[in-house]
C-alpha cells in the first residue's frame, strides 16, 4: 500500500475521490493515530488549523478499479495497458507535456491507478501539484 507524500497529495487534491472514502469522524476523534485503518482502508491524518481532525483517504488499488464500471475484468485490465502504453507523456493543455515517469516521480501501482481513473472518469491528469482538466 502506497503511503508515500506523492501519493498523499494525489489523493488529498482528488477530491472526487474523497467522496468516495467514507470517514467516520467520531472515531478518530477517540483514537488519534496518525494512520487509521477503517473498512480495510487507510486514512492519512492531515491536520489543519480549521480541521485539526482532518483525514485522508488512500484507496487502495483495487477500490481504485471498482470505481470505473466495466462488464469484464479482463477489458479493464486491457484498457489499462493500452493507457499506460499510450501515455509515455501526459498533455495538460496549452501544448504542454510532461513524461510520465517524470511527472509521477518513482510510480507505485496505486498512483498509476489513480491516474487511470481520475483519467477515465473525470478527463483530468496530473501535473505534479494538482488534477487539471
Amino acid at each position: 500500500m502506497d503511503t508515500s507524500k506523492e501519493y498523499i497529495l494525489m489523493c488529498e487534491k482528488a477530491g472526487e475521490i474523497q467522496e468516495y472514502g467514507h470517514i467516520k469522524s467520531e472515531k478518530w476523534e477517540k483514537e488519534h493515530y496518525p494512520m487509521l485503518p477503517e473498512s480495510n482502508s487507510i486514512y492519512r491524518h492531515l491536520p489543519t488549523k480549521e480541521n485539526p481532525a482532518r483525514l485522508v483517504w488512500l484507496p487502495r488499488q483495487d477500490q481504485l478499479q471498482e470505481m470505473i464500471d466495466y462488464p469484464f475484468p479482463a477489458q479493464l485490465v486491457q484498457d489499462f495497458a493500452n493507457w499506460c502504453s499510450e501515455n509515455h507523456y501526459y498533455g495538460i493543455g496549452k501544448g504542454k507535456k510532461f513524461k510520465l515517469l517524470e511527472n509521477l516521480g518513482h510510480l507505485s501501482m496505486e498512483q498509476l491507478w489513480l491516474a487511470f481513473v481520475m483519467k477515465e472518469k473525470y478527463q483530468k491528469t496530473w501535473n505534479g501539484k494538482e488534477w487539471v482538466k
